[in-house]
């Protein structure tokens, strides 16, 4: 399954499609703490409830609810079953989206109190005084970034990140 469209930063939606016309809608909030997934087969005579999912993702499985009002329930069965493998593609993308909003969750996330513990124990052990809490932030943001550089649905939100700073006054 590919993505058909990338809407993250606009709209806060990445769709993905598969060879046979099914789509999978992904809509998440940016700060990592929920996702939606709606699936939409080709023959829109099946309709799949949609599953949301909430920081911390702690969820055992994935119940994909599917309905026809116009079939009968076992015509309904055979085309669940025949969606199988793209019920299996997305349960795939769900799986990349946890990684996803472990990411955002964290970029957004208080990461000066961590930074703060992680700059005593640097200054205990090492004795160098010189290491700030906001050196030590810089880092983990850094880290954060270069991370979601492996997430397609990811590449203009890091680019964001890699945009300078203008027009922004300097302080005496």
């Amino acid at each position: 399954m590919k993505i058909y469209k990338n809407k993250f930063i606009t709209d806060k939606i990445v769709q993905y499609e598969d060879s046979d016309g099914n789509r999978v809608l992904i809509k998440s909030d940016t700060n990592g703490s929920s996702f939606t997934v709606k699936c939409r087969p080709k023959d829109s005579r099946l309709t799949v409830t949609p599953i949301e999912f909430k920081y911390p993702y702690e969820n055992d499985g994935v119940n994909f609810d599917a309905s026809s009002n116009v079939l009968t329930k076992q015509e309904t069965q055979e085309l669940f079953d025949s969606l199988i493998p793209f019920f299996r593609e997305t349960i795939e993308i769900i799986v990349r989206w946890f990684k996803i909003q472990k990411l955002l969750y964290a970029y957004y996330g208080d990461t000066s109190k961590f930074s703060r513990l992680i700059t005593n124990r640097v200054k205990e052990v090492n004795k160098d005084k010189s290491i700030t809490s906001s050196d030590v932030e810089n880092a983990l943001l850094g880290s954060l970034i270069d991370e979601m550089k492996n997430y397609e649905e990811l590449t203009e939100f890091v680019q964001l990140c890699y945009l300078p700073v203008t027009n922004v006054k300097e302080r005496k």
